[in-house]
Order: structure tokens, then sequence, then C-alpha cells
């Protein structure tokens, strides 16, 4: 682990520092409150590696010792956006940074989080911006 101390908080965008000194094909996000579930993260790089459209993969949420589903997570999974055959999920315009896995190459392309918005809203431009240059998110259960 590297821990970057930076001069000023710049809020959403710090996660581009991270994927600029990432070494790795993909990016997993994260918060402070948040863990991901054993095998995820290796379930994660496999879709990637098999559906190189998929620019990003938002991963279910799930709350308390019920693990009930996030409402965000639910709401994403019931866009009206459709599940092609050939990708994993349902397509998602929004997710929850802190479930999330970015292939670096397509967050770098699109010049990642706009500092402009510090937070909220974050992460719905981002997806946009993934899908304006051809790239697709997707939310799935199975990671």
């Amino acid at each position: 682990m590297r821990v970057v101390r930076l001069d000023h908080n710049v809020g959403a965008a710090a996660r581009n520092v991270g994927v600029e000194l990432a070494r790795t094909p993909f990016v997993a996000f994260a918060a402070d409150d948040s863990y991901r579930a054993p095998g995820s993260l290796e379930n994660a790089v496999r879709l990637f590696r098999i559906h190189p459209r998929l620019g990003l993969l938002a991963g279910q949420v799930r709350v308390g010792r019920e693990q009930r589903l996030d409402p965000v997570s639910a709401a994403m999974a019931e866009q009206p956006l459709g599940t092609p055959p050939d990708l994993p999920g349902p397509t998602v315009l929004g997710f929850l940074a802190c479930a999330a896995v970015v292939r670096r190459r397509a967050s770098r392309q699109i010049g990642g989080f706009q500092p402009e918005l510090q937070v909220y809203g974050e992460e719905a431009l981002l997806a946009l911006d993934l899908a304006a240059s051809g790239w697709v998110s997707r939310t799935s259960p199975s990671w």
C-alpha cells in the first residue's frame, strides 16, 4: 500500500491520482467504511478480461449484518437501460464509487473524475463520460 498525501482537498478527483499511480490495468475504489467480499476483486478482473468494452463495473452494496441490498444498488439494477447478452449485468449510468472497479485505460482516456464537482454527482458524470467515449458500465451481482 502507498499513502499519497495531497496539498489540498480535491474531492473525488483524488481518485484520479490513484488511477495515475496504479500499475495495474484495473483500479478498485474504496471508502473508509467499505470492504470487498472474499473473491470479488478476482471475479471483477475475470469479467474485465472477458469483456474488453467494459469500462466500469459497479458492485452491489450490502448493508448491516443482514447484508440487505442498498437502495442505490437495487435501483441501478432496475434501470431501464437494458442488459445486452454479450456483457455482464445491466447497463448503469451511475454507481457508488466505494464499490466500483474501473478499467485504468478507460478512466485515463476520459480524464477521470472532474475536479469541479468535488463530491456529489461525480460518479454519474464519470459514467456518462465513459458512455460518451464508447465504454460500457455495468453492475453485476456476480462480483
